[in-house]
């Protein structure tokens, strides 16, 4: 896709059309489970020809070998029905790395019907090879699982090559040219992808699909925020952030290959340490069924590989980053009661306090990460000999402070331990340190200046779980509220260019606390201030319209408090809109607001 565009990218929810300067496009459909795509070329004379290319994979674009790996797979071309000239090609691939180390991951590139000289095409299309065959395998095969993935591929392994592709080109012969084809790329088990592209309307050219896409979009997702507001900007932002948020993580319950349960499962977790800062919560708020059922697949991945992922994607866990942050989500989903509409209240709290010590206490296998050789960095905490030792690893602090939550609700004796471990964090304050006329940061202690200020300064202040007792170490609430307005200050850092050299850096997710931080000195009407000004400065509905990173925003002007039942409040940034909980339709919450840009909120 290198080639210039004729035409602006056409996006909508469930539809994607890039059209390439030769005048070749691509249209993409979906549906819950599998794609529908048709390609369109040029009326002219020039070859027109599609390649299905199993072994592509995405490069690192960042140098850091954050790229995936092809290891095996295959493309059979048959016929869709015996003595028929109608063609399908079906096959699968195998790949590993990018943020998962460990197993190889197995992908369905079908069945992924062709349907050439059908109503679909008036007339036939050539395939140049009738097969492509396994290539380059790896010297771990043996100890992975992909030969039981292998046994369950619609072909078997019957040639090695050290060198790629696995592809088949094939060229529609009709003027002007197109082609339909669908595809199920998640699933492992042949039979279930058949299953999820046998749903998709024969005939169509994918908009009825998409409409029925659209439509459960619009009443399942949406639909769950809703407003009179006119403002297209401002709907534009509303939905795109909630359409974001809704993207991740993937609903595989019966695909696992690695397991067989009754419980939900949920993969393409990216990540905890980033979305349990504020995404989790609002899946309570909106989908408190869907997140339930997302909380005890959590807990059944730790049943049946021993931990609780940080990360997890292609059935495998990893990587884990700032101690274990699902003991947050846990904590989180335990104090709001999160439990859902099943019979038997769903969640097993016994198993995820089971979940959460082992985190605390046990020491994970070293996986090798070249990225981090010293210890694991797939699953729990590879440092925890250090925090168990030194006890001053601070996002260890919360995750102890979690499990003394959920202990002292289950009334485990384990809670005073773990509530007194949850303090270490004072462990790493340092009173010495000075920085932009600011004494007192956390910091090691052999330290007396901070060595740059920007982000370390930023995670300085996020001690947003023990704001209180953070603010008096800070010199009390009003040199608190100094340091924070220090990060919003022009000029005060050498970085951060684009946003005018400010400590603040709306392109991190961490950065998103700061404007609420005022709560805790009692200043909303600075937080609002902030927390506004972000908003329009930053944030604008087109492609280079976000900061940095969007998995973290801040939604509809509230920020829970991971691991308590407080949610910090701004003011509306809608002047009427309303809420429509989760677990049960006639619950609603409608905002108003009256007061413009007053910064002041007022419930009743």
């Amino acid at each position: 896709m290198n080639d210039t565009r004729a035409e602006k990218d056409l996006t909508e929810v469930r539809y994607y059309r890039p059209t390439l300067g030769s005048g070749t496009f691509v249209e993409l459909y979906a549906s819950r489970k599998a794609g529908l795509y048709r390609y369109g070329f040029p009326d002219t004379t020039a070859p027109k020809n599609v390649l299905v290319d199993a072994s592509h994979v995405l490069s690192s674009y960042r140098g850091q070998g954050l790229e995936q790996h092809f290891v095996a797979g295959n493309i059979s071309i048959v016929s869709t029905k015996k003595g028929n000239t109608d063609l399908k090609y079906m096959g699968w691939g195998a790949y590993d790395n990018v943020r998962i180390v460990g197993d190889p991951y197995a992908n369905q590139l079908t069945p992924s019907h062709l349907r050439v000289g059908t109503e679909l095409l008036p007339g036939p299309s050539t395939f140049a090879a009738t097969s492509t065959v396994l290539s380059h395998t790896r010297s771990f095969w043996e100890r992975t699982r992909l030969p039981t993935i292998l046994s369950n591929s619609p072909t078997n392994l019957h040639h090695t090559s050290p060198t790629p592709p696995v592809s088949a080109p094939y060229s529609p012969s009709t003027t002007p040219a197109s082609s339909l084809a669908s595809a199920c790329p998640s699933s492992p088990r042949t039979k279930r992808a058949v299953m999820s592209t046998r749903g998709f309307p024969q005939g169509s050219d994918g908009w009825e699909l998409g409409k029925k896409t659209r439509d459960e979009w619009n009443v399942n997702g949406l639909g769950r925020i809703t407003t009179p507001d006119t403002n297209v900007t401002k709907l534009t932002q509303l939905y795109t952030a909630m359409y974001f948020m809704y993207l991740l993580p993937t609903r595989k319950t019966g695909e696992n290959p690695g397991w067989n349960s009754s419980e939900p499962y949920d993969d393409d977790i990216f990540t905890l340490w980033d979305t349990h800062r504020c995404t989790t919560a609002l899946f309570h708020i909106l989908q408190e069924d869907y997140y339930a059922e997302f909380i005890r697949s959590l807990i059944d991945t730790y049943r049946h590989t021993g931990w609780l992922p940080d990360g997890r994607s292609s059935f495998s866990n990893g990587a884990v980053q700032g101690g274990t942050n699902a003991d947050n989500v846990l904590a989180d989903a335990y104090v709001k009661g999160v439990a859902g509409t099943s019979p038997d209240r769903g969640i097993n709290w016994e198993d995820a306090y089971k979940a959460l010590l082992k985190n605390a206490n046990t020491e994970p296998l070293n996986n090798h990460d070249l990225r981090d050789p010293t210890g694991s960095t797939a699953e729990s905490k590879g440092a925890l000999p250090d925090y168990s030792q030194l006890g001053y690893i601070t996002p260890s602090s919360m995750n102890d402070f979690s499990l003394a939550v959920v202990a002292a609700g289950l009334g485990k004796d384990t809670f005073a331990a773990n509530l007194n471990r949850s303090r270490n964090w004072r462990n790493h304050w340092n009173t010495n340190m000075t920085a932009l006329n600011f004494t007192s940061f956390l910091a090691p202690p052999q330290y007396q200046r901070l060595p740059a200020p920007g982000y370390p300064l930023m995670r300085r202040l996020l001690l947003a779980r023990r704001l209180l007792p953070g603010a008096a170490y800070m010199g009390g609430p009003e040199r608190f509220v100094q340091r924070l307005e220090k990060t919003f200050e022009p000029g005060a850092y050498p970085g951060n260019r684009p946003f005018g050299n400010t400590i603040f850096n709306p392109g991190n997710e961490p950065s998103s606390t700061t404007p609420y931080l005022y709560h805790y000195a009692g200043r909303q009407d600075l937080a609002v201030r902030r927390s506004r000004h972000i908003a329009k400065s930053y944030y604008v509905p087109k492609p280079d319209g976000l900061p940095g990173n969007s998995d973290a925003g801040n939604m509809i002007s509230l920020y829970p408090m991971t691991g308590t039942p407080l949610f910090l409040i701004g003011s509306p940034g809608f002047a009427d809109l309303t809420i429509h909980l989760g677990g049960n339709a006639a619950r609603k919450l409608r905002i108003t607001s009256t007061g413009g840009e007053t910064p002041f909120t007022c419930a009743r």
